[in-house]
């Protein structure tokens, strides 16, 4: 039975769970300042990202955002009359 390389085993759990983290950060921060969310929902998505490992998040920013144009840059319709 061959050894068991323990560093190198530490070392890529330590990676993914920074990697998961680094990604839970980013789309809690995306929820925060989107003004839109799927469901209007935010704690659920809040809980979903945090609490469903990687598939949380990656749900998240697939599927939760919602691309909306700010009401800056929406256009009011030109008026003839």
């Amino acid at each position: 039975m061959d050894a068991i390389d323990v560093t190198g085993l530490m070392t890529k759990i330590l990676l993914l769970a920074l990697f998961h983290w680094v990604l839970v950060l980013v789309a809690l921060n995306d929820l925060v300042s989107r003004p839109l969310v799927l469901g209007r929902r935010r704690g659920v998505w809040a809980l979903v990202v945090v609490f469903f490992l990687y598939f949380g998040s990656l749900l998240y920013m697939l599927l939760g955002r919602r691309f909306e144009t700010a009401p800056a840059l929406r256009r009011e319709p030109r008026r003839y009359f």
